[in-house]
């Protein structure tokens, strides 16, 4: 029985689907699933592959990096807002505190 297990079969089209979907160009995706299905796909289309790729993946890279500073920066700057606020809220607190010591202070001495 082992020897009637099926290969998937894969068709020019989905050659094409796939490299579309990552990116390449229609004209350019159609001449290289057009190799790769009669198997003419050459070293330097495959090399060409890989550029590209590589190319797209460089700048995936560092986009994710300026994102990745991007909402540091941002989470720096709510942060420092946020120590700020309350630092306002503790030392409204400490002067109301104050007061009302100093009050009561002034009042049971008279």
């Amino acid at each position: 029985m082992e020897y009637m297990k099926m290969q998937p079969v894969i068709t020019r089209q989905i050659v094409l689907n796939e490299l579309v979907k990552v990116g390449i160009d229609k004209h350019i995706a159609d001449d290289l699933s057009y190799k790769y299905y009669k198997n003419e796909l050459t070293y330097k289309g495959i090399e060409y592959l890989k550029e590209n790729f590589d190319i797209k993946l460089k700048h995936l890279e560092e986009k994710i990096f300026d994102i990745k500073e991007e909402l540091i920066n941002r989470m720096d700057s709510k942060l420092t807002k946020f120590d700020h606020k309350i630092n306002v809220v503790e030392n409204n607190l400490n002067v109301n505190y104050y007061y009302h010591n100093c009050r009561n202070f002034i009042n049971t001495d008279l």
